[in-house]
């Protein structure tokens, strides 16, 4: 599940560029083998990018860093 729409403040072309990142870095993890439990879980703490699963069933949670 990827965001819809960047929050209040959040640049445009920023939130475009790290849901792109998101999204390739998910669908690297799932030609690997991995499981995409979630992307763009939140918290009021923050956010974790994406939560896969490996093929032994470890919990990998992964940021993503996306630059121009």
């Amino acid at each position: 599940m990827v965001k819809s729409t960047p929050d209040a403040g959040v640049d445009t072309n920023q939130w475009v560029l790290g849901t792109l990142g998101e999204s390739r870095t998910a669908a690297w993890y799932e030609e690997m083998g991995y499981e995409i439990v979630q992307l763009g879980y939140r918290t009021r703490r923050g956010e974790i990018d994406v939560i896969a699963r490996a093929e032994d069933g470890t919990i990998v949670f992964i940021e993503v860093k996306t630059r121009r």
